[in-house]
């Protein structure tokens, strides 16, 4: 069981890699084969980069090289870890955390994290607190 839900989490996360991949390309305007030679660039001379490398990145079939991972966080200006955080050992428990903005100045937060009881119990005050919020300013 444990062999399947680490296998399980890895290809989520190569998924969400894909995804995350794709998301900032079309940002730039950019085809699988724009960020192959995008990536190119940060290549050493002689470093052949295919377009069908990103593609499969992009659709979480393949998980990109230590190079080609740090190839691609140059082309974007992240950390290799932000954009695809490193494997689970087996048995290893997932923790995950994830902010996204909305135009409308909101933020939806994802977060799946073991943390003690304290921590725990000031994060749901702090959610509930901003689920509420937004209601009381309304009725004011």
């Amino acid at each position: 069981m444990a062999n399947r839900d680490t296998a399980s989490t890895n290809n989520a996360r190569l998924v969400a890699f894909g995804k995350l991949l794709e998301k900032l390309s079309l940002e730039k305007g950019w085809t699988a084969a724009d960020l192959a030679r995008e990536m190119q660039k940060h290549a050493p001379e002689g470093t052949l980069i295919g377009r069908h490398l990103p593609s499969a990145y992009m659709r979480g079939a393949n998980e990109p090289t230590q190079k080609n991972l740090l190839y691609i966080s140059k082309v974007f200006g992240m950390k290799p870890e932000e954009l695809l955080p490193p494997a689970l050992a087996e048995g290893e428990c997932p923790n995950f955390a994830q902010a996204t903005s909305t135009l409308d100045g909101r933020t939806r937060i994802v977060v799946d994290a073991e943390v003690d009881a304290e921590t725990g119990i000031k994060i749901l005050e702090l959610v509930r607190e901003g689920l509420l919020s937004p209601t009381l300013k309304a009725t004011s």
